[in-house]
């Protein structure tokens, strides 16, 4: 939130071993999942789960990470906001900087600066 980028690289790097890692993971259970003739979907692991006794810690560790899920998803989304925030003041700021720089500064008789162009208004007859 603080805009400092510098912060943000190790973060990345971080970020995309978890997500290999995550994807490895993600296709042991699929292929263990097609092993026990049940379709590789979250409807599909539930199945397996149910076959399991209620005291396997299996589940407990299922739900926990569909707990988690929702939560990165909602970091995610927040996250996708302040990023979307910070480029639409950095879009302003530098249309205020191209603007600025497009109005070349031009003097009068008098010495004083006058803007550029015809001084009429575009739009105007």
């Amino acid at each position: 939130m603080s805009g400092d980028i510098d912060r943000l690289t190790p973060l990345v790097e971080e970020k995309s071993r978890v997500a290999v890692r995550l994807s490895q993971f993600a296709e042991q259970r699929n292929q263990l999942l097609i092993a026990a003739a049940l379709p590789a979907t979250r409807s599909g692991m539930e199945t397996w789960l149910s076959r399991l006794g209620p005291a396997d810690p299996t589940r407990k560790a299922w739900q926990n990470l569909i707990v988690l899920t929702a939560e990165a998803q909602a970091l995610n989304e927040s996250n996708g906001k302040l990023i979307a925030m910070r480029m639409q003041h950095n879009q302003q700021a530098l249309n205020v900087l191209l603007a600025a720089a497009n109005q070349a500064s031009l003097y009068g008789p008098d010495g004083q600066t006058k803007p550029s162009g015809g001084g009429r208004l575009f739009g105007a007859a």
